[in-house]
C-alpha cells in the first residue's frame, strides 16, 4: 500500500495548483465510467484480471478515483459544451503475472498492470493530454502455494496503484492555457491571423471564436497563421483560441505521429505503451512535438453517449501531420553465463531502438538507432527479475535513441521559385527535391495591418512529376482558396530539409524486400537495422511504403482525422531498390587458460546489391573477422549463442551502414 499512499499524497500537493489551472479555461473534464482493452489483446490481458476487475466494477472505481482528483469535473455534458469537454478514459494494455523461484524455496509473484489515460476533446479527438503507467504489485509465497484468489488480489492491488499513479501525474502535469490570435484580412477565401509558430498557434490547429465559428490552421509562420473556414463564419476583426496542455517549446515544433511496428517489439510490452515510453523519454530534446492518437476513441465516445447528452452528430475533422516516425525494436535479449567466481554469474540485456522520419510521401528524411548494453551480477541466483530488468533495457534504448534524435535531426526551410507557368517548373539547383515529392504553393501579398514583416500565403498543392537540369516539372494541383488562383513566376514552394543535407542522386531508392541470409547462420534483427542504416547513410530519396499501413492501422476513420493516406506513386515506384545480404561463416572457438575461458569467431560478409527490375545494376561489400566475448568453458549453448548473436548483429549493422555511405561516390545513380 506505500505507494498507493505515495501518490494519493502526490495528489493532494498538487491539488491547489492544478485546480487553478483548469479553473481559469473554458474545459471541462467528463470522467468515463468504463474500463476499455483492445479487442485483440494478443494474450497481453491476463484472464484473471479481467475476474478480478470486471469492466463494470473498475469503470465506476475509476470514475469515482478521478473525482477526488478533479472535483470540479462535470456529471454530464451538455451539448452547449462539447467544443469544449474532455471526455477522461483510462485503458489497459497489459495485465500479466509470473513468477521467479529463489533458491531459498520461495517464490516472488509479480502482477504488473500497464494503461494510459487519455484526456480527449469530445468533437475532434485530439488528445490534449495522455500519461501511461506501469503498477507492479508484488508478493513472496511459498514455492507453489499461490491460489487464484491471491492472484486477483494481486491484480485488484495492481489496478488500484495504477488509477492513483496516472491521475497524480495528471493531477501534476494537467494545466491547460489558452493560444488566440486575431482575424486581420482575408484573401480569396483565406484568413491572415496576427499570430503564428512563436505564439504556439500551429498547422492543424482547429480554433474557435466565443460563438463557436471554427477555423482550421493551414500554414503557420514564425509571426503569423493561415487559416480556411471550417464551421460557421469568419469575421475580421474575431478573436479565435483553443486550449493546449503543451509548452510554448513543444508547440513550435513541427508535428509528428508515432508508428510503433508491432512486429518488432517485445511480446510483454504493448506497443502503445512503447509509443508512450518513447514519446515521454522525447520531451524537450528534439525538433518534433508528438500528436497522440486515442485508439479506442469510438468505444469511449459511444459509452459516454450512453450516459450523457452528449451527441454524436457534431464530428470535427483535423488534418494529419506532415510527418511520421516509425519505430521498431528490432532486438531484445537477455543471457546468463557463469563467471570464475563460485555462485556467480552475469545476466546481460541488449535492446536496439530504431526510428524513421518519414513525410506524407512516404520519404525517409531521417533515420537512426539507440542502444543498451547493461549487465547484472546474479549472485546465488538473486538479482532483479528477468521481466523487469528487460522493461529497463528498453527504456535505456529509447533513451538513447531520444537524444540522438535530440542531438542530430535539425530543421531547416528554403524557398523555391516558380521560373514557369506554363508548363509549371520550379528551381531545384541543389537536388533538394525528389518525383513525387509534395508541394505548396505560397504568394507574398505583401503587408497586412497588423502583421509584422511580409506575408506568404499558400494557395495551390501539387507535387513534382520529373526533374531536370536544376529544376522540377510540376504536375496538375489543387485549388486552397475559395477563388482560385492560378501559380505565376515568382511564387514559392518552401522545402523542409534534415540537417541541410542535398541528394547526392534524385535516383528513387526503396528496399527490394526482406534481407537475404546466405549460409546456415541467421541473424533476424540484421534486415531492420542494415535498411536503417541505409536510410540513414545514403545521399538519395529513400522510400518507406510500408508507412501507410501503419498510419490507417493507427487513426482510422474514427480518431476523427479528415484524410486516409494513400500511397503516392514515387514510394510505389522507386528507379532501384536496395537489397541487403549477409552470410556469417562461423570458425571453431578458442579455449585457453585455467579456469579455461573461450571465445567464438567468426567471418562476417554484408553485400548491398542495387536492382533495377530484376538488373543488379551495382554492388558493394565488406567482410569482417569477429571474436565473441569470452565465456567459461561448458557455458550453456543458448547462452553462448545469444551473446555471441549480439556482437555479430552488431558487427554486421556497422558493416551495412559504412557500404551504404560508401555507395554516394558510385556512378551508376548520377542523377
Amino acid at each position: 500500500m506505500k505507494h498507493r499512499l505515495l501518490a494519493c499524497a502526490l495528489v493532494a500537493a498538487c491539488a491547489l495548483g492544478s485546480a487553478q489551472a483548469l479553473a481559469a479555461s473554458a474545459l471541462k473534464l467528463y470522467p468515463v465510467r468504463g474500463l476499455f482493452q483492445p479487442a485483440n489483446d494478443a494474450g497481453l490481458i491476463h484472464a484473471a484480471f479481467r475476474e478480478a476487475v470486471p469492466a463494470a466494477a473498475g469503470g465506476d472505481y475509476f470514475q469515482g478515483e478521478f473525482r477526488k482528483a478533479f472535483p470540479d469535473a462535470v456529471t454530464n455534458v451538455a451539448d452547449k459544451d462539447r467544443r469544449f469537454t474532455l471526455v477522461s478514459s483510462v485503458q489497459i494494455a497489459r495485465a500479466s503475472s509470473y513468477t521467479v523461484d529463489k533458491v531459498d524455496g520461495t517464490t516472488d509473484v509479480l502482477a504488473p498492470v500497464s494503461g494510459s489515460l487519455y484526456f480527449t476533446n469530445a468533437v475532434s479527438g485530439e488528445v490534449l493530454y495522455t500519461v501511461a503507467a506501469t503498477y507492479y504489485a508484488r508478493a513472496t509465497v511459498a514455492k507453489g502455494s499461490l491460489d487464484a484468489a491471491r492472484r486477483q488480489a494481486m491484480f485488484q492491488e495492481a489496478w488500484r496503484g495504477l488509477v492513483a499513479e496516472l491521475l497524480a501525474r495528471a493531477r501534476s502535469q494537467f494545466k491547460p492555457h489558452t493560444v488566440a490570435a486575431t482575424v486581420k484580412r482575408d484573401w480569396n477565401g483565406l484568413y491572415l491571423l496576427d499570430r503564428g509558430r512563436e505564439a504556439g498557434v500551429a498547422k492543424g490547429d482547429l480554433l474557435s471564436d466565443a460563438e463557436g465559428n471554427t477555423l482550421e490552421v493551414v500554414h503557420a509562420a514564425p509571426g503569423y497563421a493561415v487559416g480556411t473556414a471550417s464551421l460557421g463564419k469568419i469575421a475580421r476583426g474575431a478573436s479565435f483560441a483553443r486550449e493546449t496542455n503543451a509548452d510554448l517549446n513543444e508547440l513550435k515544433r513541427p508535428r509528428v505521429m508515432v508508428l510503433v511496428d508491432t512486429a518488432g517489439v517485445p511480446a510483454a510490452m504493448p506497443p502503445e505503451i512503447v509509443g508512450q515510453l518513447f514519446t515521454d523519454q522525447l520531451g524537450a530534446k528534439a525538433a518534433l512535438s508528438v500528436v497522440q492518437v486515442n485508439p479506442l476513441f469510438t468505444q469511449v465516445l459511444e459509452t459516454a453517449f450512453s450516459s450523457t447528452a452528449l451527441s454524436n452528430e457534431h464530428r470535427g475533422k483535423r488534418e494529419l501531420p506532415d510527418y511520421f516516425l516509425r519505430l521498431s525494436i528490432p532486438e531484445s535479449r537477455s543471457f546468463e553465463l557463469p563467471s570464475s567466481l563460485k555462485g556467480r554469474s552475469v545476466r546481460s540485456y541488449r535492446t536496439v531502438a530504431t526510428a524513421e522520419l518519414v513525410d506524407r510521401s512516404g520519404r525517409v528524411i531521417f533515420a537512426t538507432r539507440g542502444t543498451d548494453r547493461g549487465d547484472d551480477e546474479v549472485v546465488a541466483g538473486m538479482a532483479l527479475d528477468e521481466a523487469s530488468r528487460r522493461e529497463v533495457s528498453l527504456k535505456n534504448a529509447l533513451l538513447d535513441l531520444a537524444a540522438r534524435i535530440g542531438s542530430e535531426l535539425k530543421f531547416e526551410q528554403s524557398a523555391l521559385a516558380l521560373e514557369s507557368n506554363a508548363p509549371l517548373r520550379l528551381q531545384d539547383r541543389d537536388g533538394m527535391l525528389a518525383p513525387g515529392a509534395q508541394l505548396t504553393l505560397f504568394r507574398n501579398i505583401g503587408r497586412v495591418d497588423g502583421i509584422a514583416g511580409e506575408v506568404r500565403v499558400p494557395f495551390f498543392d501539387t507535387a513534382v512529376e520529373s526533374l531536370d537540369a536544376g529544376a522540377a516539372q510540376l504536375g496538375a494541383g489543387l485549388a486552397l482558396t475559395g477563388t482560385p488562383v492560378a501559380p505565376a513566376v515568382g511564387d514559392l514552394a518552401l522545402v523542409d530539409t534534415v540537417n541541410g543535407v542535398k541528394h547526392a542522386t534524385r535516383r528513387r531508392f526503396a528496399a527490394c524486400g526482406p534481407a537475404e541470409q546466405l549460409g546456415a547462420m541467421a541473424l533476424p534483427a540484421f534486415g531492420e537495422l542494415a535498411y536503417n542504416s541505409f536510410a540513414g547513410g545514403y545521399r538519395a530519396p529513400w522510400y518507406s511504403p510500408a508507412v501507410f499501413a501503419q498510419v490507417q492501422d493507427l487513426v482510422g476513420p474514427d480518431t476523427r482525422f479528415k484524410a486516409r493516406l494513400a500511397p503516392v506513386a514515387a514510394s510505389a515506384a522507386a528507379d532501384y531498390c536496395a537489397q541487403a545480404v549477409y552470410r556469417i561463416d562461423p570458425a571453431p572457438p578458442t579455449c585457453s587458460g585455467e579456469p579455461r575461458v573461450c571465445q567464438d569467431h567468426a567471418t562476417v560478409r554484408i553485400t548491398w546489391r542495387i536492382r533495377q527490375g530484376e538488373q543488379v545494376v551495382a554492388r558493394s561489400g565488406l567482410e569482417s573477422k569477429v571474436a565473441g566475448a569470452g565465456y567459461l568453458d561448458g557455458a550453456p549453448d543458448a547462452a553462448r549463442k545469444n551473446a555471441f548473436d549480439s556482437n555479430l548483429l552488431d558487427a554486421a549493422g556497422k558493416l551495412a551502414g559504412d557500404i551504404a555511405a560508401g555507395l554516394n561516390n558510385q556512378k551508376f545513380n548520377s542523377p
